[in-house]
């Protein structure tokens, strides 16, 4: 399909769902959240309400516009009100390629699990040193598959969403520890709860 197609297809959806773009990507729609993936390197676009500052710049959502992102993004996960992408941080040597999460948008839970500034785009420090493969983002949390099998949450803990045993919201990243000797497979945030699938 091409993006002028599907451009078209997704304009009906603005007024209720902002949406995001990377070239080259496969896009996956679920209720409340968009999930594209890049193969390669991309360049990531935004559109529709920008309340919150989702968009990751100051421009409104009658246009597909650039996210300034310093580093080369590979996925990105939308959510009502906070985004994340995974990019490739660090390029010193072809093999041994840093990955990083970025966030911005919405952060009255500490979904974005970093402070400062809310409107661009933000690394994860407390993420760096691991290896994203990919991210999530809920209304209000967000949760990340890491290369060996971990998978890390942080934002509203709201009725246990967050998989760490209490209902306490966490403004850091944190390893969700009763998955030990599972490895985790895949990561998915619905509005207010997550989705793991384990081996």
């Amino acid at each position: 399909m091409n993006l002028d197609k599907l451009k078209s297809l997704i304009l009906g959806w603005r007024e209720y769902y902002f949406w995001m773009f990377v070239f080259s990507m496969s896009i996956v729609f679920i209720p409340h959240m968009w999930f594209m993936h890049c193969p390669a390197n991309g360049t990531v676009l935004s559109g529709g309400d920008n309340t919150y500052g989702q968009l990751g710049r100051k421009s409104g959502w009658s246009n597909m516009l650039p996210v300034d992102i310093s580093y080369s993004p590979f996925s990105v996960s939308a959510s009502a009100g906070h985004s994340l992408a995974l990019c490739h941080i660090s390029t010193k040597r072809t093999d041994n390629v840093e990955t990083g999460v970025l966030s911005w948008g919405w952060n009255c839970s500490s979904q974005l699990g970093r402070p400062g500034q809310e409107g661009t785009p933000g690394l994860v420090n407390y993420l760096l040193g691991e290896k994203p493969v990919s991210a999530a983002a809920g209304r209000v949390h967000s949760i990340v598959l890491m290369a060996n099998g971990e998978a890390w949450a942080w934002g509203s803990g709201r009725n246990g969403r967050l998989g760490l045993g209490s209902s306490m919201d966490e403004a850091e990243p944190c390893l969700i520890d009763n998955l030990e000797g599972s490895e985790v497979l895949q990561v998915s945030a619905g509005m207010d709860h997550n989705l793991i699938l384990v081996e």
